[in-house]
């Protein structure tokens, strides 16, 4: 496999996190639904139009934030980590890269590991919250998981592909003033 290869590969993942960005976004309309109901019918009707709507926002908040996660983090860095990093030398950069890519995975499988093991007690278990429905909390500890599992995933990809271009001497990219070769 060539870096093209996973370069192409590591797009086509992004690809597919940018997608999954529609349940957060759809998650979101849904709170604004479950808002406006309850404001519209208390004001007119002095009746709640969804009894559940606490909980049920509670849930959606997770997949809202949490299948977000993979997309965010694998996406570009932050401007200030940019200028710091183009002002080390080749070595530097890409010693600061390997550093950045490897506490990346290592955070992603670790959480990987522990919201794993919290969704496995909570399907045991059978937790539910705590309200008028008791709704299973099941399936956002999976989206949770998920979130991670897919983050160590796109980690892991990223930190080949740069061990991959260091190998043939096309990593890490040249900072300002310096002559850039095509990645």
């Amino acid at each position: 496999m060539t870096s093209e290869t996973l370069g192409r590969l590591i797009e086509k993942f992004k690809q597919v996190n940018y997608w999954l960005l529609s349940v957060p976004v759809l998650a979101l309309f849904a709170m604004f639904f479950l808002d406006a109901a309850n404001v519209t019918t208390i004001r007119l009707f002095g009746v709640r139009a969804t009894p559940i709507q606490k909980e049920l926002i509670e849930q959606l908040i997770i997949l809202v934030v949490f299948l977000a996660l993979t997309y965010v983090l694998l996406g570009p860095g932050h401007i200030k980590t940019d200028i710091i990093r183009n002002h080390l030398n080749r070595p530097l950069r890409f010693a600061a890269e390997m550093i950045s890519d490897v506490t990346t995975l290592l955070f992603a499988l670790f959480c990987t590991w522990t919201t794993g093991a919290g969704t496995l007690y909570t399907i045991q278990v059978k937790a539910q919250t705590m309200g008028i429905i008791q709704l299973s909390l099941a399936p956002f500890y999976v989206a949770i998981t998920l979130s991670f599992a897919l983050l160590a995933i796109g980690s892991l990809l990223v930190l080949i592909r740069h061990i991959m271009l260091f190998r043939e001497g096309r990593y890490p990219l040249p900072a300002a003033g310096e002559a850039r070769s095509s990645i």
